[in-house]
This record gives structure tokens, C-alpha cells and sequence, in this order.
């Protein structure tokens, strides 16, 4: 029922196969405010860790002073939304 609620809500934008969701997470000026951010610390040439061995251009946001951000994003939206969506594998995130 809280499946069928969510879906209803129009909170998920699409659902792109039976276990995929789009929806959107942030505004259009918290993220440029984000990728600012990301552009100074790059600016400041300290160095990034990559988030895997294929991935030339991301970041690990932890890393950058943004941890207490990723785990507020977890704890109040992808927490709530994964419990609903995958009741048995996301009822309890524990780390991002």
C-alpha cells in the first residue's frame, strides 16, 4: 500500500523497469551550488580519490568535507524512499 502511495504521489518521476526509479533530489540551484563547491576544491589542487580505477572525473564527496551532507541526504530521503521501494533490502541502509 505505501508502494502503491509513493508511486501515486508523483514524487517517483519514472520508473525505468520494475526495480529502477528516477526522481529528483535536488534543485536546480543547490546544484550548481554543489557542483561549485566541487570545482573549488579541484581549483585547490589538493588530490581526489577516485571512486573507482574506470572513473577519471568523479569525487568521493567524504572526502571533500561533504560526509555530514551524504549521510543527512541518506538518513532523510534515500532511507525513507529505499524501506518503501525494497522493503527487505533497504529497510536499513548502514553506510553510503
Amino acid at each position: 500500500a505505501a508502494k502503491q502511495r509513493l508511486l501515486a504521489s508523483g514524487l517517483i518521476s519514472e520508473v525505468l523497469s520494475g526495480s529502477v526509479y528516477s526522481f529528483r533530489v535536488f534543485t536546480d540551484a543547490f546544484s550548481g551550488m554543489l557542483l561549485e563547491e566541487i570545482h573549488r576544491f579541484y581549483g585547490s589542487k589538493l588530490p581526489a580519490t577516485r571512486p573507482n580505477s574506470m572513473n577519471n572525473y568523479g569525487i568521493i564527496l567524504n572526502e571533500i568535507g561533504l560526509e555530514p551532507l551524504i549521510f543527512a541526504l541518506q538518513d532523510a530521503v534515500i532511507q525513507p524512499l529505499a524501506a518503501i521501494l525494497f522493503p527487505e533490502e533497504g529497510s536499513e541502509l548502514e553506510s553510503h
